[in-house]
């Protein structure tokens, strides 16, 4: 059975700590999410693009 779900790294736009998350691969290749960092509790909002070949490219930004 194929992988559904990827972990990944990213950095925290608040306190910059690198916190893993894990991304649902069955959510589309464009998804937009929200987690809150591991470490400071902020809330990340999260662009994820998955593209053809399975590459996830996921832009972080400070929740407005």
């Amino acid at each position: 059975m194929p992988n559904v779900e990827e972990d990944c790294f990213i950095n925290c736009p608040y306190c910059l700590e690198s916190i893993e998350i894990r991304i649902d691969l069955t959510g589309g290749e464009n998804q937009f999410l929200t987690y809150d960092c591991e470490v400071c509790c902020r809330p990340i909002t999260l662009q994820v693009e998955i593209n053809a070949d399975g590459v996830i490219d996921i832009i972080t930004e400070r929740e407005s």
